[in-house]
């Protein structure tokens, strides 16, 4: 669908936001799975390793906070 929107774009500005589209989904992606691992980390830690859970909740908080500014950069693009 994104693919379909890039050739219907017309002028540069509707390219530029095609493709930011694009990227955000794509990144999107990513940082899901990113995240799906850090939490199942994150309460593996927590029972066998209690040390290490501070800083396991908060790469797991930062991603969450990334994953949902890509979120909103997709959410402006597609207005």
């Amino acid at each position: 669908a994104e693919e379909r929107l890039w050739e219907n774009a017309s002028g540069d500005e509707s390219m530029r936001i095609a493709r930011c589209r694009n990227r955000t989904v794509r990144v999107h992606r990513q940082l899901s799975q990113l995240r799906a691992l850090f939490h199942r980390l994150e309460h593996r830690v927590a029972t066998q390793l209690p040390g290490l859970s501070p800083p396991v909740q908060a790469l797991a908080q930062k991603i969450d906070a990334f994953d949902n500014s890509v979120a909103g950069i997709h959410d402006r693009a597609r207005l």
